[in-house]
This record gives C-alpha cells, sequence and structure tokens, in this order.
C-alpha cells in the first residue's frame, strides 16, 4: 500500500498538482517538490502534456522525485499516446515504483503550439482504465501476453462537474466505476453552494459506495492569475480569489461525507500548496 492508498482508505487524502518542465532541466520542478515534501501532504500528482504542450515525460520526472521523498502519482493521458505507448509507459512507471495513477483523456492537440500534431490515442478513458485492471488483476497486456505477474496499480480518473446535469454526471461517474476506477476526482468545484450540491447529490445516490470521491480545487491568487487559468481549457479556480477562499472551500470538500479526499491544483502558483495544506489540515 502507499501512502496516498492509505490516505484514500482513511478519507484524509490531500495531494497537489505538479507540471512537469517545458525542457530538459528539472531543478525547478524538484525545488518545488522538495518544498511540498516539508509540508502535510500524501502525494503529489504529476500531470500530462498540460495545454498540448511538449513537457519532460512524467515517468522520467517520476523517477527524479525518488529523491525527494515526496510520493508521487502518475497522470496518464490517453489523447497523446496509442495503447502500446500507454502500456509502455506504465511498465516503465511500476518499476520505478508508481503505485497509483490518473487517466485523463489530456488536451485537445489543436490548443498546443505544433500546429502539426495530431492525436494518437486508440483508446477511450473508460477502455484505458479496464487496461490498467487488466494489468493489475490478470498481469496480461491488452495483446494478452502474460507478463511475469500483476502490476499493483491503483487507477482513478477525472470527471468535469460542471459538464451537463448531475444525472449526466452520475452516468459518467458509473460508467468509469464499471471499467475499474478505485477512485474519481472531481473537477470544477468553485464555491461552496455548487459543491455540495453535487456531493450532497452524488451522496444521496450511494455512488461513494461504489467508488472514492476526490474533491479538487483550483486556487486563485488574484485577477492576473484569474486571466492566466482562463487560458488553459477546462479549468476553473476558486470563485473567490485569494488564500483564504481556497483553505475555507478545501476545508468543506475535505470533510463532507461523500468525498475521500482533496486534490489542489495549484496551476501557476505552486507557492501556494504548503500553507494552503496547512489551512486545510488544520480543520
Amino acid at each position: 500500500m502507499s501512502r496516498f492508498a492509505d490516505a484514500l482508505a482513511a478519507r484524509t487524502l490531500l495531494s497537489a498538482e505538479l507540471t512537469p518542465p517545458l525542457g530538459a532541466d528539472p531543478t525547478a520542478a524538484l525545488d518545488v517538490a522538495r518544498t511540498w515534501a516539508g509540508c502535510d501532504l500524501d502525494a503529489a500528482q504529476v500531470n500530462d502534456h498540460l495545454c498540448a504542450r511538449v513537457r519532460m515525460s512524467g515517468v522520467a520526472l517520476a523517477a527524479l522525485l525518488r529523491g525527494t521523498r515526496l510520493e508521487t502519482v502518475l497522470h496518464v493521458g490517453v489523447r497523446h499516446r496509442n495503447r502500446i505507448a500507454v502500456q509502455a509507459d506504465l511498465l516503465g512507471a511500476h518499476a520505478i515504483g508508481v503505485r497509483d495513477l490518473v487517466v485523463v483523456p489530456g488536451h485537445d492537440v489543436r490548443l498546443g503550439p505544433d500546429p502539426h500534431a495530431r492525436e494518437a490515442r486508440d483508446l477511450k478513458t473508460s477502455a484505458a482504465i479496464a487496461l490498467v485492471r487488466r494489468l493489475a488483476d490478470e498481469g496480461r497486456l491488452s495483446s494478452g501476453y502474460r507478463l511475469a505477474g500483476p502490476l499493483r496499480f491503483r487507477v482513478g480518473a477525472v470527471e468535469a462537474v460542471g459538464r451537463g446535469s448531475t444525472d449526466e454526471l452520475r452516468r459518467r461517474i458509473e460508467a468509469k466505476a464499471q471499467a475499474g476506477a478505485h477512485f474519481l476526482q472531481l473537477q470544477g468545484l468553485t464555491d461552496d453552494d455548487r459543491a455540495t450540491a453535487v456531493l450532497d447529490a452524488l451522496w444521496a445516490d450511494g455512488v461513494p459506495e461504489r467508488v472514492a470521491l476526490v474533491a479538487s480545487i483550483v486556487p486563485v491568487r488574484d485577477a492576473a492569475h484569474r486571466a492566466q487559468l482562463a487560458r488553459i481549457p477546462g479549468v476553473a479556480g476558486v470563485d473567490a480569489e485569494g488564500p483564504a477562499a481556497a483553505a475555507e472551500l478545501g476545508r468543506l470538500l475535505l470533510t463532507h461525507r461523500a468525498t475521500s479526499g482533496l486534490h489542489l491544483r495549484p496551476l501557476l502558483w505552486e507557492d501556494a500548496v504548503p500553507p494552503l495544506v496547512a489551512a486545510v489540515r488544520a480543520r
């Protein structure tokens, strides 16, 4: 069991998202990780090809993070890889000790800076989740080839709460749970009222009994930061700006009966994580 899995089971999970560098120098990312390792954070989640840009391999960064004492959860994007590349990365991730994954669709390649980029995926998110579970439960690749033994992976996915009705959200969550997801991270929880309404509805329908739910928020520093976030597709930040607003919403989400944890997405504001973790934990 990983610290991430232990905290998820205890319903006290607190993780934060780390973006790989645009170049081959990992110094800045490792400095951030070392700072985060000094606070009461259960894991860093390494995102994958944010904004459809070429960034350092998540597997490579996860290997480098082993020297920081910060546990790593790896995002696995399916838009930029076919099933051969996905499974190759999973084998490498397992070899360096990664045990927790989040399958993500990935940003549309048309949003990135390379006009010649094309999608490579041949897996939808639910199919990728099922592929990971086959590796974990049977030790088999999608081709049927049997490995030396099962890979000890725990797999999650993401869901946007603002896309469609709550009934539609529930159906999407159920599809990923049936594919084998151990947990689902809910994105787009921007204010107390909206978050409470969504989580209460999922609790009433018994969804947390079938799959662990992790709430996620994007803290917003100020108006200039909000303008930067607006350029990242699908990202909606906390409605009220500043650390206090993010901490208040974070405490509500972490203590809600429907959730098993909280994931912080400090996009372009990594310094916010240690004080935010302290404020949320101090509930």
